[in-house]
């Protein structure tokens, strides 16, 4: 999504071809498409069923800090969100799984993803098409990808995973800033 979002506007963002008045981005989202299994020991009514798999299905990615929006963003929301791992305290302030980055922050990491889909943009066209996928601790996309066939990596032929560390949100944010 990001990726259309810079595409769109001959390669603005809302947020560039915009006043602050008017229209900013309130988040970089990703909704995983998924038809989750919900395990439960007991029988439970439909209504909790549905609440389980409602609450594995709510986006992830980094939202902007500011409570209108976020208040916006789930009109239903009392407590709970429905649609961000995010609930809000008895003193108004919320707690958030989901990133939370002030306006600077998110403008930072906005101008990061044009330098990376930049940099990728142009290692395609100078013909680098390389398979590296990645590899964060044990896991790899190779394990359920439907590409394998066309991909062909292998490690026994030379390919290499590009190693991920896991950085804290925090530590990503201050990262993308220098």
């Amino acid at each position: 999504m990001q990726l259309f979002g810079n595409t769109a506007n001959n390669g603005e963002t809302y947020h560039d071809s915009t006043t602050e008045d008017t229209l900013l981005p309130g988040g970089m989202l990703y909704l995983k498409l998924d038809d989750p299994l919900i395990k439960t020991k007991k029988d439970i009514a439909i209504e909790e069923i549905e609440s389980e798999i409602a609450k594995k299905l709510r986006m992830k990615g980094v939202i902007l800090s500011d409570a209108r929006l976020l208040k916006a963003m789930d009109s239903n929301m009392i407590k709970e969100s429905s649609v961000l791992d995010l609930s809000i305290k008895k003193d108004g302030s919320y707690t958030s799984k989901v990133p939370v980055a002030s306006k600077e922050q998110f403008d930072n990491l906005m101008k990061h993803m044009k330098k990376i889909l930049k940099k990728i943009g142009d290692e395609i066209l100078s013909g680098n098409i390389k398979n590296e996928p990645i590899k964060k601790k044990n896991q790899t996309p190779c394990e359920y990808c439907d590409y394998k066939l066309i991909c062909r990596f292998d490690k026994d032929l030379g390919n290499q995973f590009r190693v991920i560390n896991e950085l804290k949100n925090e530590e990503v944010l201050k990262k993308i800033s220098e």
